[in-house]
């Protein structure tokens, strides 16, 4: 069989909106995100010891529409802080697609802000 594991946060919030909707809504921005490490913070030359660096902006999804770049940090959705992939899923699935937010995060060493409307997922 088949294995998998979901955090329990995540798995109320799904099980919440397909009770209320019947169907769950995530919205999506269209990156590859990956953990900030300590080697990824050594090789890039990172400002920040947590956060998500953009591996991947894919073609025309709200990153690429809004101008993110590979290499970003987002360290920041709206008000919730962005410290690895887990939290960047948890405000995803709890943001439905139309949703206006403020991106905070890093270009190098440079705090940046931008704000983008979530798409639906391909």
């Amino acid at each position: 069989g088949i294995g998998f594991a979901i955090n329990i946060d995540d798995a109320k919030i799904v099980s919440d909106q397909l009770v209320k909707k019947g169907e769950v809504q995530r919205g999506f921005i269209g990156i590859s995100p990956f953990n900030v490490t300590k080697a990824l913070k050594e090789q890039l030359e990172l400002p920040v010891e947590e956060g998500v660096v953009i591996g991947r902006v894919i073609p025309e999804f709200p990153a690429s529409q809004s101008g993110m770049q590979v290499e970003d940090v987002i360290i920041k959705l709206n008000q919730v802080d962005i410290t690895n992939a887990g939290d960047l899923s948890k405000f995803l699935i709890s943001n439905a697609p139309g949703t206006k937010i403020l991106v905070t995060f890093y270009r190098k060493s440079e705090l940046m802000q931008l704000e983008l409307t979530l798409s639906d997922a391909p």
